[in-house]
């Protein structure tokens, strides 16, 4: 395939297939430690709850069901990608 070759608004650069494998095998090789980062992450937006605390304690309380809400809206990606959702399905 030709370098400049033009698909509709970009230039192609590699072959498709070469591509997709490429993808494919880059989505394995970092799935893992996107997991591990997604629920880290999860984690800290509930464990920020503590910070939360300690610079204002008198709203603290109304503060913990925003802190889960983040929490769970973040695990939904790592739970996604234990699920075998496929790649193009995901952001």
């Amino acid at each position: 395939m030709s370098t400049t070759q033009r698909d509709r608004t970009f230039v192609r650069r590699f072959d498709p297939a070469t591509e997709a494998e490429y993808l494919r095998n880059r989505f394995r090789d970092t799935r893992v430690p996107a997991i591990l980062v997604g629920f880290a992450t999860a984690m800290l937006a509930v464990a920020l709850w503590g910070w939360d605390a300690v610079h204002d304690p008198t709203t603290v309380a109304a503060s913990l069901p925003r802190r889960l809400l983040m929490g769970g809206l973040l695990a939904l990606y790592p739970v996604a990608m234990l699920a075998n959702v496929k790649r193009p399905a995901l952001p």
